[in-house]
């Protein structure tokens, strides 16, 4: 409990001093690089001492086994919490109040994405490489075993503080938390609760059918996909082979939310922009915008190439973005709640400079106001480091252009910061994408 105390200690001093920065981001970007190192080189360190341990590497095949069963019975208790949820907050599983006439298209499966694939094959090869070493180096050039695993167990404790401590200021630069919980509202603390209690009774069942004790089976269980932290707690516990079977489940775990995390390419639609749609009665929105994304955008018999679709694209943005937020505004509704439009319209002033995400130069569709609004975003720069953005206000104040003047209406100050990141060198189109359309 005093390790517990600590982290959790060290996070929250980190958000907060952060949150007193947020003015300063663009200056602590190295952070989520180090966020990356620490926790390669924490899964290394674990990987050593599970090498050099004698106990883990003679019984691999069991733990393997072990892992992928409280794995699937994690997942299953997650999952049969969300249901719980469900019928509690009576909601469908679109989220909409139960009874609500919501079409079956709405329900947008896509492929899969992979965005985190490159860290998790990273974190298997420190894996594999750090019990390698800990078996064949370790174990042979060690005289002193228990001591190194002492000793590692301590480095543990250490790199922890740091990556927790980095964590707690990349959170406190983001500010997002309390405004996604304010928006929310209160009852969706109930979906990680009962997901915490589905995962846990998992463990149990785990815990029953397997050698481990119910204690084990429950710290096991409540790693929650953090490899880094959990098994490092449960080895300084005293529980090695837990602390074996902790570490690769969550690994598991964690590769299985990449591999079934699907990729929102609908959301625009389903979740910021149909709350305002009105039906018409001739066409169904849900089954319009399903078959736009599901059929028409895969057809490689439809020529729809990005650049035709953004010839004269000064004059689509009013009638596809701005009759939304118009609407928004005329019902009253949250704006803060959109993410996705002001992505895209973050997106436009990058698109304007001309230059793609790996640094090089292309040419932008025929449109009547192209050279007009290329003017307005020529002294910024595709790079990292501070800039001056003040010449966005000029481009997103524009009515003709946006069907509304977007700061008038609480927008422009959310999109220009958008538009920051963007900017911020080759290779940030990318990362920003993945940012906010995962967090959506």
């Amino acid at each position: 409990m005093t390790l517990l105390a600590l982290y959790w200690s060290i996070m929250i001093a980190c958000y907060l001093l952060a949150s007193r920065l947020r003015k300063y981001a663009e200056k602590f970007k190295f952070v989520d690089k180090l966020m990356s190192l620490s926790v390669y080189a924490l899964v290394l360190l674990m990987g050593l001492r599970m090498g050099a341990d004698e106990e883990v590497t003679s019984s691999l095949g069991s733990i393997g086994i072990q892992a992928l069963f409280v794995t699937v019975l994690t997942a299953a208790g997650s999952m049969l919490g969300a249901f719980a949820v469900r019928k509690l907050l009576h909601i469908d599983r679109h989220a909409h109040p139960a009874g609500a006439v919501v079409n079956e298209a709405e329900a947008v499966h896509e492929k899969a994405d992979v965005s985190g694939a490159k860290m998790s094959f990273i974190i298997l090869l420190m894996v594999v490489v750090g019990m390698l070493l800990g078996d064949l180096v370790i174990r042979r050039v060690c005289t002193d075993l228990p001591a190194f695993q002492s000793r590692s167990g301590d480095y543990l404790v250490v790199g922890l503080c740091i990556m927790l401590g980095l964590i707690g200021f990349s959170m406190g630069l983001d500010g997002s938390i309390a405004r996604i919980l304010r928006n929310a509202g209160l009852g969706v603390i109930l979906v990680p609760i009962f997901a915490v209690l589905g995962t846990l009774l998992g463990g149990a069942v785990y815990a029953a059918r397997s050698p481990m004790t119910l204690r084990e089976g429950l710290a096991i269980s409540a790693g929650f996909g953090w490899y880094t932290m959990a098994p490092s707690v449960i080895a300084s516990a005293g529980h090695t082979m837990a602390s074996a079977v902790s570490f690769l489940h969550n690994v598991l775990r964690e590769m299985l939310g990449i591999i079934l995390l699907p990729v929102i390419a609908g959301k625009i639609g389903y979740i910021e922009a149909m709350p305002v749609v009105v039906d018409p009665g001739v066409l169904n929105p849900y089954e319009f915008i399903g078959a736009v994304i599901n059929r028409r955008l895969p057809n490689p018999f439809m020529p729809d190439a990005p650049q035709r679709i953004a010839t004269d694209t000064s004059q689509k943005l009013a009638i596809r973005f701005g009759e939304t937020i118009k609407a928004y505004e005329a019902r009253g509704l949250d704006k803060s709640n959109l993410i996705l439009i002001p992505l895209v319209l973050a997106g436009y002033a990058r698109y304007l400079k001309g230059i793609d995400d790996n640094g090089q130069a292309f040419e932008p569709s025929t449109d009547p106001l192209l050279a007009e609004l290329q003017a307005i975003v020529a002294p910024l720069e595709v790079k990292e480091g501070e800039q001056d953005f003040s010449c966005l206000k000029k481009l997103y104040s524009r009515v003709d252009v946006f069907g509304v003047d977007l700061y008038a209406v609480g927008l422009g100050e959310k999109i220009e910061a958008m538009a920051k990141e963007l900017f911020a060198g080759p290779g940030a189109v990318r990362k920003t994408l993945h940012k906010y359309t995962l967090a959506r």
